[in-house]
């Protein structure tokens, strides 16, 4: 008797934890909608962003008719940009992963990420340049060393070299690099 007692507990136990579960699912459909929803907006606004970003990218970013010293600092805050708008792609991502949602995709921020890539060694190896020509800018005729000039042309020349066997001899600052 005491077997059939505790089954009926058990029982009603198992009947009120499904009603509580059903009235949770409910509650939480509405919330699972709202946050779908706002999934949704969320890329449609980062969509909006990109696309801007990437307008004025191919204005006035790294890879165009800039100055290298001025280039190396529009590099480096075009980079700053690109690690923060592929961070909020990737939160969106995964949302729409998580609510079933189509995944959008913003190509324009892999395409400007990889011409970042391209043109960094040649922003890189022009500062080391700029940085080291302002150095030698502060010595005295007597104070310079040739064997380093040497050294460091040698190294601009090989540079150089490498640029143009990586194919980055068609990008702009590669152009001016060069002069």
């Amino acid at each position: 008797k005491d077997l059939k007692v505790k089954y009926e507990d058990l029982k009603r136990e198992w009947e009120t934890l499904r009603r509580q579960a059903k009235v949770k699912d409910k509650m939480l459909e509405t919330r699972k909608k709202d946050l779908s929803t706002n999934t949704e907006k969320e890329a449609e606004k980062l969509a909006e962003e990109v696309k801007e970003e990437y307008n004025k990218y191919n204005k006035t970013g790294p890879s165009t008719d800039i100055e290298l010293s001025a280039g190396y600092k529009v590099l480096l805050e075009t980079n700053e940009t690109l690690k923060q708008l592929k961070q909020r792609k990737d939160d969106i991502v995964e949302s729409q992963k998580l609510f079933n949602l189509p995944i959008t995709t913003f190509p324009e921020i892999n395409e400007m990420i990889e011409l970042n890539a391209k043109v960094e060694p040649i922003y890189k190896a022009y500062h080391e340049f700029e940085v080291f020509f302002n150095e030698q800018q502060d010595k005295t005729w007597i104070k310079l060393e040739t064997s380093l000039l040497e050294k460091k042309n040698d190294e601009l020349t090989r540079s150089k070299r490498e640029f143009e066997r990586k194919h980055l001899s068609s990008l702009l600052p590669f152009r001016k690099f060069e002069d």
